[in-house]
């Protein structure tokens, strides 16, 4: 069995976006409107 993971980020409008990441992955997006200004990775949840 394969296990899918994701991230989901929900906009001022209401609308949500999402994203398909590992399950190692942990950090903070950051937003704009709709725009996606950047990504920082962590190593620890």
């Amino acid at each position: 069995m394969i296990t899918h993971y994701y991230a989901t980020v929900e906009v001022e409008s209401g609308d949500r976006i999402e994203f398909e990441v590992s399950g190692l992955e942990y950090g903070m997006l950051d937003f704009q409107g709709t725009r996606c200004l950047g990504y920082q990775r962590s190593l620890e949840p």
